[in-house]
């Protein structure tokens, strides 16, 4: 069971963010988590990686899974293709450390929309990297918008209703 933090309220929305997360992750699944703001998008990316701290984990279940690790990355109008390639260069960096058993580097591109919006047309790096042959780790894309379909089609979408 997942620990929430004191005085979260497990509504339909969280735990249905928290389940799609929760198996996405682990699977190397990339996921575009969109849905208005509130509606427990960031709070249940927190909630997930807070809980799988590998075998440092306090439930005995989530102690035989890697080690989430967030690499985190906050979308802008500004941001441009290169700032995306060196996020997923980062998590890559994380891999030689120890085995994908022991620890899974998560890419967490918080406010992906905005940077769909940048005249840079960062995105377009996704294309390659979130191909399923090159899935090395974990990859969340949240939004409070849906993305152009050449990117939603790249990964699974979860549309967060209100909670």
């Amino acid at each position: 069971m997942m620990e929430l933090p004191t005085g979260t309220a497990p509504n339909r929305s969280l735990r249905d963010n928290i389940f799609v997360l929760f198996a996405c992750i682990l699977n190397r699944i990339p996921l575009f988590l969109c849905g208005k703001p509130g509606s427990s998008k960031s709070s249940a990316v927190q909630i997930v990686i807070s809980n799988l701290k590998g075998k440092k984990s306090k439930d005995p279940y989530f102690q035989t899974l890697p080690e989430l690790v967030a690499v985190s990355f906050q979308g802008s109008q500004n941001c441009t293709s290169e700032s995306i390639i060196k996020v997923f260069e980062r998590a890559a960096n994380y891999s030689p450390v120890k085995s994908i058993s022991e620890l899974l580097p998560v890419i967490v591109f918080d406010e992906i929309g905005l940077a769909e919006l940048s005249p840079h047309n960062p995105l377009k790096v996704l294309h390659a990297e979130l191909e399923v042959e090159n899935n090395r780790y974990g990859f969340v894309g949240v939004s409070n918008w849906r993305l152009d379909a050449s990117k939603m089609n790249r990964a699974l979408y979860l549309s967060t209703p209100d909670p």
